[in-house]
């Protein structure tokens, strides 16, 4: 549910901020949407703008990856006009195509596509993941 998804970033939001390195620079977000993402964007996209525009963190850059398609160049353009401020624009980059395209595009940031949680193929690695999940809810039980 939106209220879920909304929980989640948050969350992360919170944990990334206990960082001191993320602290000096900040934050990226890589957001993959799918089908799904249209018939939730309206409800949210103001929850998720003031996610961002309000966090403890400062937000250094999000990448979006979407599919070449049609309905996802209509997604984008909204996307781009509506959920973030103007002057934050510039730190939003939108890549449309394969993911092994935009794995190439995302590495001239200087960012490891190792480290991200999908594989050339498009398949999901849930490994780290799950022990990242399970380091902190051990984290959370001790606190």
């Amino acid at each position: 549910t939106n209220a879920n998804r909304i929980r989640s970033v948050v969350y992360l939001v919170q944990l990334v901020s206990q960082d001191v390195e993320s602290q000096r620079k900040g934050y990226v977000s890589l957001y993959c949407p799918d089908e799904t993402a249209f018939h939730h964007f309206g409800e949210e996209q103001a929850d998720f703008a003031a996610t961002v525009n309000y966090s403890p963190i400062r937000f250094s850059a999000a990448h979006i990856f979407t599919p070449d398609s049609p309905a996802f160049t209509i997604f984008r353009m909204f996307l781009a006009a509506t959920i973030c401020r103007s002057e934050d624009r510039c730190r939003w980059k939108v890549y449309s195509g394969l993911t092994l395209e935009n794995q190439w595009k995302l590495m001239s940031y200087g960012i490891s596509v190792s480290e991200m949680p999908v594989t050339s193929s498009g398949t999901l690695k849930t490994k780290n993941h799950l022990q990242w999940v399970r380091m902190h809810i051990a984290l959370e039980e001790i606190r």
